[in-house]
């Protein structure tokens, strides 16, 4: 069987998994929060304490996650964009340079062809 083939299987099971997961883990404790009012006339006072408890743990559950998958990754925005030494030949610099350059051709592409 050729990876290519399924290489939709695991996302969608990912998202799956996940999106049923924070939708428990809100659910249950607002529908508890919602019992807990009922019996002891509290209004919404329940309801909305396990709202947020619930937001806040789907919340973690999405920051593990995505630790999980990209964990070993430091963000773009994290970066140096330099050197110490501005050595023009160092990997760090190179990186960015070619990075850069990508990105600006791509809006001059966009650009010429926006005319069109």
């Amino acid at each position: 069987m050729a990876q290519g083939k399924n290489a939709w299987v695991k996302p969608l099971s990912t998202a799956v998994n996940l999106g049923t997961s924070i939708a428990a883990a809100i659910a249950l404790p607002t529908w508890i929060g919602h019992k807990l009012d009922e019996r002891f006339g509290t209004g919404m006072l329940w309801i909305i304490l396990g709202l947020f408890f619930g937001m806040a743990t789907a919340g973690k559950m999405v920051w593990d996650r995505m630790i999980k998958d990209h964990g070993d990754e430091v963000p773009v925005y994290r970066r140096k964009k330099t050197t110490e030494n501005n050595d023009e030949n160092s990997p760090d610099v190179k990186q960015y340079r070619d990075a850069y350059a990508e990105e600006d051709k791509k809006d001059d592409d966009d650009e010429r062809s926006s005319w069109w």
